[in-house]
């Protein structure tokens, strides 16, 4: 059949358009196709479709039963004769543009033909069903075991958005509003028309008039012109029929509606501006007749369309695209809706009006979070009609002369009915969103109006049980505030009497102990009340009750919790207004209220105002010195011991961390004076408990665990290097510690005294590298306080029983596994020219390895000299893989954000390592043992500046070093240095430091640990060191060989690290060629040799170690193979003993046989 029709129309070339011809032909290829098309002759169809293009470009109207006779094919779903036919590369590529070639048929098309078209792709749409019949009316296609139809709603419209019918769609949409028309069919353009007619044929005689000859051939040639215009136009005379043109439209937006259920094609149609067309829509339809229930579809489909593309637009970064705010005409849709809007609160009374109120609601919330938008909210004057119906029936009408007239009647937007409530949250989220633009006209709007007044309103409004919320009756005496917060959670006569100051009131009556250490309980400043906008300042309610005390008590935690939310997120906008309403401590005073509620509403209204006071502490000195002279450190403290929500716990650690930061010694004493270092502590205690020691395990340290219900199997924390759910609270508590604790000699006295140093190293060995990095930053401050020192060196971990210097070692080990720098088995670094980066050679045959000095390497030769220590290495590609694969994971494995995760993995820890091994006096207690050793001779390397200054006056040496006298001047290389070549090349500088270190003088320094443990003692005053235990012996750390070559790279990590960024910056002038002066050359080549001493130092020091640990390992075996032989020997021994004395009977002498 295809053959045939192809045929035909081949040799119909050059014989021209038969138009009967061609139209039985087309009909008999119909036929033959009457249960559809195949994918596989969809190549056909589309030649077939463009030859009938051709034939209704040159006379539509005789090709008009054909393109009806195809649509209703088209109509029908495609089908397959191959399994998955249609998922092939050839299969989605013919459907593709058989979709495209089909929608190109509204172009040749009238407005009659078009409802038809868009009939069949609605079909299409459906998956080849008809939505517009009833279902009982459906006859379910019977399959034959060969064919299958493509019924796919999802496959079907992604090919429609893939190919350019979805866009051809939309702009059909677009004209299909713009040609609505609701007025009759107009006569001017008929009389125009025949006007024009009549210019043309009209011919007078010399005096302008014209004969009856004259008008009769005129009237001739009128009928017939206008007869061949009519001919003409005839397809085109319909768009000025409402019914049709209604249709038209109605069709299309039914079309587009089903379209809009994907969201990717949603988004499409969105950017296609399809919003503008449905905005004319909404307009024509309205002014006919404002309750056509049309207009609430095309909402509906304004709501699909916008939701849809912001959701998108969110997850691609969208929001700082150009295209983003070109998606539809905002003055003309905001003017369009407003007035809808207005017409269903002023005149609106059905059910079915306040629900489109509200659909257009959503509608403007969504069109407010374009920035765009914001100045045409104002322009329009709909930013202050927002306003007027957020808050006119809480503050009364007269409260504000701003509102907007005419306001509608209360009973059609402000009862307690759930549709009205739900239309006042729209109104609050609309201003919102708009607030977020932060314009300056909208914040001056909101700051002048009652808004924010009506919302403390709510808040304030009392809606507890009264017998399930009350304090503790042993919890009054150390709650200073009881004369604040009442028993029964009653604050109305406070609240709503302006003679009553709530606000300030004086909060004396503090405990015992706070008196006595002067903070004097939370007393807050009298200040003047201002007028308080109360429901009492409407005197139109009914029995004297406000519509806010009129409210059910769920649905008024419910607008509390929403209030608290708008408050959170623009009061700090609005700081002055806040503060002169005195908002701070109305929030406290709210948030003392409900913190024993055990509802889960009031639970997240205390977590809200908790974050409003965050953000209102920082940016304001005025509250911030509210808050001190009102001891709120109090409040915020006894919030966190009675709370048993965490994340309300934590906004309040983080408060007394924000109040007590800065050095403001008077908050710090507070705290303390409070016993809040010792409550800072318990909840890391009880966090640790639970939890096994991590540090450690990636590196592949071998420790036994102790505790009872623990795996010896750790887990590997590079699985999930985000630690899995962190807590919380537990990192607002290690700022709050940083910032209330390091620094003030005494706080750090009591938290040792408390045992805090114990807990932050039990919290280090179990924490993740995300909040590792956190506790060794606050380890290292707080060891800055030598004080502190002997209670890091008495510490033994409850779990592994390692000291803190073995566990800060081994958090070193798991940083070089983590940053990919691990050094080689025998833990010596091999590139002395990087130390800090991976020192593995490279495991694949054949590959080769540049030097510093550029000589190409070839692994088989180094294969004898790594020996078998690359053998067990891990191919980098399956690394990389398996790392995006756990960062996948590890995405939905934290509950924190996963940049912040990011962020934090991308520091290096090791410095603050080396810093805390430095505090702890390690490096004293294990120091560099040989007189010869380069380390011995090297200095610190100072820093950039420092260098400078000095110029070529070289460097002093490190504190830790001593004063140098021997010839250790970067300047001067020492006895042992090696070049770089006889590193790579095997020179005799490797025999030389064997026979040096072979002579080396390997006695143990525990005289050096006794004196520096001895200073300590001797340097500090404070009654807590004399009853410590003091590490009189280097053994007492119980540091292994492997550990100490942790040491000797964190001694000199300053000087590997600098060394390693002159080094790059010599290597970045070679590659932009650029020649440096003399002295920055000398600069240059100093710090560089310097770098190298330090790193070759290291490296001789850990090879050192490297031999000790081996011997010690051969003793040990040694030892514990001659401990097996002697039992075995004395096993032999006692077996014979035990035969010869059965065989000798009652001899008592063994060996008088052989006698």
């Amino acid at each position: 059949v295809h053959e045939d029709i192809m045929e035909y129309f081949r040799n119909q070339v050059d014989s021209g358009i038969a138009i009967d011809e061609d139209n039985i032909a087309f009909d008999h290829w119909m036929n033959e196709n009457n249960e559809g098309f195949y994918i596989r002759d969809l190549a056909v169809v589309v030649t077939v479709i463009e030859i009938l293009i051709g034939r209704l470009y040159a006379d539509f109207s005789s090709f008009r039963g054909s393109l009806e006779k195809l649509l209703t094919l088209c109509s029908k779903p495609l089908m397959e004769l191959k399994a998955n036919e249609r998922l092939s590369v050839k299969g989605l590529e013919k459907i593709e543009i058989y979709f495209s070639k089909l929608s190109e048929l509204w172009e040749v098309s009238d407005t009659q033909t078009k409802i038809k078209i868009s009939h069949c792709f609605r079909c299409i749409a459906n998956g080849g069903r008809d939505p517009t019949i009833l279902r009982c009316e459906i006859q379910e296609w019977v399959p034959d075991g060969y064919r299958l139809k493509v019924t796919d709603k999802n496959f079907i419209q992604k090919l429609l958005r893939e190919s350019d019918a979805l866009d051809t769609i939309v702009y059909e949409f677009l004209v299909s509003a713009k040609i609505l028309n609701y007025d009759s069919p107009s006569d001017e353009v008929t009389k125009d028309s025949f006007s024009s007619i009549q210019g043309v044929v009209a011919i007078s005689d010399d005096n302008g008039e014209v004969s009856e000859e004259q008008k009769l051939s005129n009237s001739t040639h009128e009928q017939a012109n206008l007869k061949k215009i009519m001919d003409m136009t005839s397809k085109y005379m319909s768009f000025d029929t409402p019914v049709v043109t209604r249709e038209f439209s109605q069709i299309m937006l039914d079309l587009c509606l089903d379209l809009s259920e994907d969201p990717a094609s949603a988004a499409r149609m969105c950017s296609g501006k399809i919003g503008d067309g449905a905005i004319m829509i909404i307009d024509k339809d309205s002014k006919f007749d404002p309750r056509d229930h049309r207009i609430s579809f095309t909402v509906e489909l304004l709501w699909n369309v916008l939701e849809h593309f912001l959701d998108k637009a969110k997850e691609d970064n969208f929001y700082l695209s150009p295209d983003f705010e070109d998606v539809m005409n905002f003055e003309q849709a905001i003017h369009v809706l407003q007035n809808v809007l207005n017409y269903t609160l002023l005149d609106g009374f059905r059910l079915s009006d306040k629900e489109l109120r509200n659909e257009i609601l959503v509608i403007l919330a969504m069109i407010a979070k374009f920035p765009y938008s914001v100045p045409y909210f104002m322009e329009s004057g709909l930013f202050n009609f927002l306003i007027t119906y957020a808050c006119i029936e809480e503050v009364g009408r007269d409260s504000w002369f701003f509102f907007s007239k005419p306001v509608a009647n209360s009973r059609n937007f402000s009862t307690i009915s759930d549709i009205d409530l739900e239309f006042k949250k729209e109104v609050w989220f609309t201003i919102s969103e708009l607030l977020r633009a932060n314009d300056p006209d909208a914040l001056l709007c909101f700051a002048s109006s009652p808004l924010l007044s009506c919302m403390l309103m709510y808040l304030e409004q009392d809606s507890t049980e009264n017998d399930k919320l009350s304090l503790d009756k042993s919890s009054v005496d150390l709650l200073p505030l009881s004369s604040f917060l009442s028993l029964n959670g009653d604050l109305e006569a406070s609240t709503s009497s302006s003679t009553k100051s709530n606000l300030h009131t004086s909060m004396n009556g503090a405990d015992d102990e706070a008196k006595r250490n002067g903070s004097g309980g939370l007393r807050l400043k009298q200040q003047e009340q201002p007028k308080i906008l109360t429901p009492e300042a409407d005197g139109k309610k009914k029995s004297g009750k406000g519509f806010v005390e009129s409210l059910p008590l769920y649905k008024l935690r419910e607008f509390q919790l929403l209030a608290a939310t708008f408050v959170v997120h623009n009061a700090p906008k609005v700081q002055s207004e806040f503060e002169r309403q005195q908002g701070e401590s109305r929030i406290v005073a709210l948030v003392l209220r409900y913190s024993l509620s055990e509802m889960a509403e009031h639970k997240s209204l205390v977590f809200n105002l908790l974050i409003l006071l965050n953000k209102c502490l920082i940016n304001s000195l005025l509250v911030r010195s509210f808050m001190e002279e009102s001891n709120a450190v109090q409040a915020f403290l006894y919030i966190f011991q009675r709370s048993d929500n965490e994340e309300s716990r934590a906004q309040a650690v983080r408060l007394i961390s924000a109040l007590c930061s800065g050095g403001n010694r008077k908050c710090q004493r507070q705290l303390s004076a409070l016993g809040g270092i010792a409550e800072l502590i318990k909840p890391v205690r009880n966090y640790v408990q639970s939890r096994a020691p991590v540090v450690g395990a990636k590196a592949g340290v071998k420790f036994q665990l102790l505790e009872v219900g623990q795996s010896e199997e750790v887990q590997d924390p590079l699985e999930n290097p985000y630690g899995n759910d962190v807590s919380i609270m537990v990192v607002a508590i290690l700022d709050c510690l940083g910032k209330a604790v390091v620094g003030n000699r005494v706080n750090e006295t009591e938290f040792a005294e408390r045992e805090g140093v114990d807990a932050l190293l039990d919290l280090l060995e179990i924490s993740s590298f995300v909040v590792r990095i956190q506790v060794l930053r606050l380890i290292s401050d707080m060891l800055q306080n030598q004080m502190l020192v002997a209670y890091a060196n008495a510490w033994r971990s409850c779990s592994s029983l390692r000291s803190a210097a073995q566990v800060l070692c081994h958090c070193w080990l798991d940083e070089e596994v983590r940053l990919d720098s691990q050094r080689r088995e025998n833990g010596v670094i091999c590139d002395v020219w990087n130390p800090l980066g991976n020192q593995k050679w490279p495991v694949e045959d054949g590959e080769e390895r540049k030097d510093l000095d550029g000589d190409v390497v070839n692994t088989k030769a180094l294969t004898s000299a790594t020996n078998s220590n690359t053998a067990n290495m891990k191919s980098m590609t399956v690394t990389k893989l398996a790392t995006a694969i756990l960062a996948g994971r590890n995405s939905t494995q934290s509950n924190l954000p996963t940049d912040i995760c990011d962020k934090a993995l991308q520091r290096d820890t090791r410095i603050i390592i080396a810093s805390a091994l430095k505090s702890i006096g390690v490096y004293d207690m294990y120091g560099v043992r040989n007189k010869n050793n380069p380390l011995k001779s090297i200095p610190e390397m100072e820093g950039v500046g420092g260098g400078a200054a000095q110029g070529a006056g070289g460097y002093s040496g490190g504190a830790e070093e001593g004063n140098i006298k021997e010839a250790g001047s970067p300047f001067r290389r020492s006895s042992v240095m090696l070049q770089p070549h006889q590193l790579h090349e095997g020179g005799d500088g490797y025999n030389q430091d064997e026979e040096s270190f072979a002579s080396l003088d390997r006695t143990e320094t525990k005289e050096v640990a006794s004196v520096y443990s001895q200073n300590i003692v001797n340097n500090n005053n404070s009654a807590a060191m004399d009853h410590m235990p003091m590490l009189n012996s280097s053994g007492d750390l119980g540091l292994t060989p492997s550990d100490r070559q942790v040491l000797s790279m964190a001694r000199k990590y300053h000087a590997l690290r600098e060394g390693e960024w002159w080094l790059r910056l010599q290597r970045e002038l070679t590659e932009l060629q650029v020649k440096p002066i003399e002295a920055d050359l000398a600069l240059i080549d100093s710090r560089l040799e310097h770098f190298f001493d330090a790193s070759q130092a290291v490296q001789m020091e850990q090879m050192e170690l490297f031999d000790e640990d081996q011997r010690t390992k051969k003793e040990s075996e040694d030892q514990f193979m001659g401990q097996i032989i002697t039992k075995k020997n004395q096993q032999i021994k006692a077996e014979w003993l035990k035969r010869n004395g059965r065989t000798k009977g009652n001899s008592s002498n063994p060996f008088n046989k052989k006698k």
